[in-house]
């Protein structure tokens, strides 16, 4: 799907908040509108509603156009890219499920719940390997279903879920028992959360908080599997030696789903 253009006059006449003119990204609205002395009791006359959304509402700053998103409870304001605009605005008047023959193959695939460390409830994330509408394969996808905005930085290049005409599995996805396995890390010491996988050969590394994909050095995600640590398991010194590894965030392409009871039936256990 196309997203369309956000119109603006490129001006920032008596809008301090504006393009982040002093590093505002997020503010409390209720806040700015109750303090009119403020810079930002201030900019909130040129803060107007645009459109009201699922969740939320798209705001508009009259003087540059620059766009802003306001929760459905209208307490924080926060900051929108121009790419994150166009995000919200088709998100937000869209609804966006999955046909049931692509539910059926995302069911195989199995979803992955969120972090048990992550505030969301309402979440769950799918890798796969995914044909667009246009015909274009692309090899690490994850469809993330939520009830909340699209805000997230790594979603400025986020597609919708109607853009899928058809998925696979990946095979740069790791298995569902090794995806909840690093959704249920704990944190150490050091702010990592690591889960320890291992290849059919005997390699180890460790996974970083939540992982879908591995693609390192001729390592797939396919061919990994939660290591047994009270086998053979490495030393402390060893161990920390391994490979840490992170999800590859800026190799992935997201596509935005909504949350429903039914994606819940997706999360594997």
């Amino acid at each position: 799907m196309l997203l369309g253009g956000f119109p603006s006059s490129g001006k920032k006449n008596g809008c301090p908040t504006c393009a982040g003119e002093k590093d505002t990204v997020q503010f409390n609205w209720q806040w700015a509108q109750e303090t009119p002395d403020s810079d930002l009791g201030g900019a909130v006359r040129y803060l107007k509603q645009k459109k009201e959304l699922k969740s939320g509402f798209l705001f508009q700053c009259s003087s540059c156009g620059q766009p802003w998103y306001l929760d459905k409870v209208r307490e924080k304001m926060t900051f929108l890219s121009s790419d994150q605009a166009r995000l919200m605005e088709i998100w937000g008047s869209t609804t966006l499920s999955l046909s049931n023959n692509l539910y059926k193959i995302v069911k195989a695939i199995g979803a992955t719940p969120p972090h048990v460390r992550a505030r969301q409830t309402q979440y769950a994330e799918v890798p796969c390997r995914v044909q667009t509408r246009t015909g274009e394969w692309l090899d690490k996808c994850l469809l993330i279903f939520t009830a909340g905005p699209p805000l997230e930085d790594y979603y400025h290049k986020a597609r919708l879920i109607d853009d899928i005409s058809d998925l696979q599995p990946s095979s740069y996805a790791l298995s569902a028992p090794l995806r909840l396995a690093t959704s249920h890390s704990e944190p150490n010491e050091k702010g990592q959360a690591l889960t320890m996988a291992e290849t059919p050969e005997g390699k180890r590394l460790w996974l970083n908080w939540s992982v879908n994909f591995v693609d390192r050095k001729g390592i797939q995600g396919k061919d990994l599997h939660l290591a047994n640590v009270l086998s053979k398991s490495p030393s402390k010194k060893k161990s920390s030696k391994l490979a840490v590894l992170q999800e590859p965030i800026d190799s992935i392409t997201f596509f935005i789903g909504d949350w429903s009871e039914k994606i819940r039936e997706l999360l594997v256990r």
